[in-house]
């Protein structure tokens, strides 16, 4: 198995570099900025984009399976950053912005405002516990 996944790193690391001397060396088109091969570096992105995804929601339930207790520990963490995202939601207000701006009236949506609202709280509370986290640790160092 580990040679395997060698092997397809090794394969997918030709292909990378394959597109990146085509994107240096393939020319243009008659605009004389678009790349030649702009569709088909996009479709690359896309498919190793797709195979980072698949990768990173298969590997974690191979976990799992393997070690039940770490699942455990895994499932605490997911109900954690779902009720961290549920608090945020709850307080996000959502209120429209009175602002001037061509165009900008599109984005002044209350639903939308609401998950940008959520997103920043949420980024609040994780700040806020990444710095707990960081004095605890230090002054839990200063006792032992």
């Amino acid at each position: 198995m580990n040679k395997l996944v060698r092997i397809i790193y090794i394969l997918l690391l030709a292909i990378s570099c394959v597109f990146t001397l085509l994107f240096y060396a393939g020319g243009t088109e008659v605009d004389g900025l678009t790349p030649i091969f702009t569709s088909e570096f996009l479709v690359w992105g896309y498919i190793l984009a797709a195979l980072g995804v698949v990768v990173a929601l298969i590997f974690p339930i191979f976990q799992m399976i393997k070690n039940p207790k770490g699942a455990k520990m895994s499932l605490f963490a997911v109900i954690a950053l779902v009720v961290i995202f549920a608090v945020s939601y709850l307080f996000a207000p959502g209120t429209p912005v009175h602002f001037t701006g061509a165009g900008m009236d599109k984005f002044n949506v209350p639903s939308l405002l609401k998950n940008v609202d959520t997103g920043i709280i949420a980024t609040y509370i994780f700040l806020g516990i990444a710095f707990i986290t960081m004095i605890y640790t230090e002054v839990i160092k200063i006792f032992r």
